[in-house]
């Protein structure tokens, strides 16, 4: 028998939609899922209010090869999903079975707007993308229960009340959006799809799939941030100027912002708004948050933002961040582990792809010496480590260890 995953009921409360749905798969833990938004909304049309549940499903139709079953989908949606296709597969069909068909009706919703939005995280990107897009006042749209979970529920308040502040500053309109589809299925069992389901698979397509049932008929363009420069990685990721372009729905077009440049000159960019500096949220090793600052400032993704914001002469300590003395001495330690790719990357070729473009970009007295920043550069500049970065068995072994930790420890504070 063919396998399936079929939307049995979409049920929409005050401020909420729930799905209820069935399948025969062994990825999901329950057959239900919500999301919550902090405004009021007016209800969708039975196409739309569809849009988030395809969105979360469609990668499993995909890889899997079970169809996915609606009563009626959003006509635009719905020709997304087929052009989205055509990434996924281009990249996932060593692993994708692909044999999956969308079953559904389509209904038409599409009409003119003129309104702007922005997927907003308080990421150098995001904050990037909306600095360029200010002058039309965007609606701000966050989202809480993936990179976050929401049972981390101090850090979702701290970020919470950083992106109220920041809304407030600006005098645009922010929603907040939580959803518990993280934890509808256990992720170890899509290790044989897929080694991140959310960032390697679907981030963009599902965050941007959330805002359709509340601003579908309001929203003629989302941004969403680049997240690397388009066309220089050789892997699929959940977010591509190749993927997002294709996604539309109602009168709402999903547009990549600043689709060919680095990160490191959106560093460049952001360094000449100081108004928005003390914004900053880069890090989601929601683990290591202490509550004092909302960017850790010890994970892979804080220092590399150290470093930036020091090489183009901007004071992390006003972004958020804590520099003190062992700073960059931990970091060099971190960069010279054998089982670095592991470890400090986390298995990330993403990562080391910046951190080479960073290095590219370093001199030996660059930007503000901050407790010896400068001597770290030096030393940065001659590395050969980044070069000649591969894996080896030991650092395999930390690798799994590490994961093994992490899962026993999230089981205690879960």
């Amino acid at each position: 028998m063919k396998d399936y995953i079929r939307l049995k009921k979409v049920e929409l409360g005050d401020r909420r939609i729930d799905y209820r749905f069935e399948s025969s798969l062994r990825f999901f833990d329950r057959d239900m899922f919500s999301i919550w938004y902090d405004h009021d909304f007016e209800a969708p049309s039975a196409g739309i209010a569809a849009v988030p549940f395809a969105a979360v499903m469609a990668p499993f139709m995909w890889m899997s090869g079970a169809d996915l079953e609606l009563e009626v989908l959003d006509e635009g949606f719905a020709d997304s999903l087929q052009k989205a296709k055509e990434y996924y597969h281009h990249w996932f069909s060593k692993k994708w079975l692909f044999t999956g068909r969308l079953k559904t009706s389509t209904q038409e919703n599409e009409r003119r707007a003129d309104g702007e939005g922005v997927l907003y995280s308080g990421g150098l990107d995001a904050l990037t993308t909306y600095i360029r897009h200010r002058d039309a006042k965007p609606e701000l749209f966050s989202f809480f229960g993936a990179d976050v979970p929401l049972k981390q529920t101090k850090l979702v308040e701290a970020c919470r009340k950083s992106f109220k502040e920041f809304a407030d500053l600006e005098r645009v309109k922010h929603w907040c959006m939580e959803s518990d589809f993280w934890t509808l299925f256990d992720h170890k069992k899509l290790k044989r799809w897929t080694s991140n389901w959310w960032g390697e698979t679907c981030h963009a397509m599902v965050l941007a799939a959330l805002t359709a049932p509340v601003r579908y008929r309001q929203l003629g363009k989302l941004w969403i941030a680049s997240s690397h420069a388009a066309g220089s990685i050789d892997y699929g990721w959940g977010s591509d100027y190749d993927l997002d372009n294709r996604l539309h729905w109602g009168s709402t077009r999903l547009e990549e912002d600043y689709p060919h440049a680095s990160r490191f000159e959106k560093m460049k960019y952001f360094k000449d708004f100081p108004q928005y500096h003390r914004f900053l949220r880069v890090c989601y090793t929601w683990w290591n948050w202490s509550g004092n600052r909302i960017n850790c400032s010890r994970c892979e993704k804080c220092y590399r933002s150290i470093c930036e914001l020091l090489l183009n002469g901007v004071d992390p300590e006003k972004c958020n961040f804590s520099v003190h003395e062992k700073t960059f001495e931990d970091l060099k330690k971190a960069l010279q582990k054998s089982h670095v790719y592991y470890t400090f990357f986390n298995n990330s070729p993403a990562a080391v792809c910046f951190w080479r473009e960073m290095q590219d970009a370093a001199t030996q007295d660059a930007g503000l010496d901050r407790y010896g920043s400068h001597e770290f550069f030096r030393w940065l500049v001659r590395y050969k480590g980044l070069e000649t970065m591969r894996t080896s068995f030991r650092g395999r072994l930390v690798y799994w260890a590490r994961i093994l930790r992490w899962n026993l420890f999230h089981r205690r504070r879960v």
